[in-house]
């Protein structure tokens, strides 16, 4: 299963850690596992070009991906991260919607 935690809630969003696999299909076709990535890097990609140098990112040679904006950033930059993390959150809670017991998301504060 897929272990998504949102640092944060629903209504701002800060960060995130992701890991695991879904388990929907083998590795290297299972969709559930492919959507989930492609949300992820979605956001990193998107959080790379608007906020350079504004966040942590980390990825392990086993598939955890770790993301946190930074906690000193000016208010006006903070929202554009949070809007895309926010954006990656419903993707992924819509994943969770149709692949129950394939991915466990959770916001935590």
């Amino acid at each position: 299963m897929i272990q998504v935690r949102i640092k944060g809630s629903p209504r701002r969003v800060e960060g995130f850690l992701v890991w695991g696999h879904a388990g929907w299909a083998a590795s290297g076709q299972d969709i559930v596992c492919a959507g989930v990535s492609a949300v992820v890097t979605a956001a990193a990609l998107g959080l790379e070009r608007r906020l350079p140098g504004g966040f942590r990112l980390a990825m392990s040679q086993e598939g955890v991906i770790f993301c946190q904006l930074r906690r000193d950033l000016p208010r006006r930059r903070a929202r554009d991260g949070e809007a895309i993390l926010m954006a990656m959150a419903r993707g992924l809670e819509e994943i969770n919607r149709d692949y129950k017991g394939h991915i466990h998301l959770a916001y935590r504060r």
